[in-house]
């Protein structure tokens, strides 16, 4: 790491979202965010947990037939002329 311990003491401190903070102080001192959290445990630092990724999937709509361009007077692929 290059930043002193003191350093990163502060910045967790002042963060406001601590969990971001933990990135930007990876990207800071080249190296992972495992390690960043390695490091303030080390320092005593409550570590903010890592939350997983909830992904928001809606199967009903995405089983549902999709609207296309073409209009239900002429078929697909007719093109828009007269």
């Amino acid at each position: 790491m290059q930043m002193t311990d003191d350093e990163i003491r502060s910045s967790m401190r002042k963060a406001k979202n601590p969990t971001e903070q933990v990135k930007v102080l990876a990207e800071l001192n080249a190296c992972s965010e495992a390690e960043v959290r390695a490091k303030l445990e080390e320092l005593g630092i409550a570590v903010p947990a890592k939350k997983p990724k909830v992904w928001k999937f809606d199967t009903g709509r995405a089983r549902q037939p999709q609207r296309c361009w073409g209009s239900a007077s002429r078929p697909l692929g007719t093109g828009a002329g007269p």
